[in-house]
C-alpha cells in the first residue's frame, strides 16, 4: 500500500515539472495555449484511465490483461 501512494505522489509531483517541460519542448511562443492543452491532456487521461478498465470489465468480465 505504501509503494501505490508513492507511485500516486510522484505522478502529482510531476505537475510541478509540466510548465517547465512544456517551455523547453515548444517555446515561449504561444506558451498559455500550449500548457493549457498539457494540462487538458492531463486531466482527460487520469478520466480514460479511470474509466477504461470498468468497461473492459463490463465487456469481459476479468480484471487480467487479455493476451491475443
Amino acid at each position: 500500500m505504501a509503494m501505490i501512494s508513492a507511485l500516486i505522489g510522484a505522478f502529482y509531483e510531476n505537475l510541478a515539472l509540466f510548465p517547465a517541460v512544456t517551455k523547453d519542448y515548444y517555446g515561449l511562443k504561444d506558451f498559455g495555449m500550449n500548457y493549457g492543452l498539457v494540462f487538458t491532456a492531463w486531466g482527460l487521461g487520469g478520466f480514460v484511465m479511470a474509466w477504461s478498465p470498468g468497461r473492459l470489465h463490463d465487456a469481459y468480465h476479468v480484471y487480467t490483461v487479455l493476451v491475443l
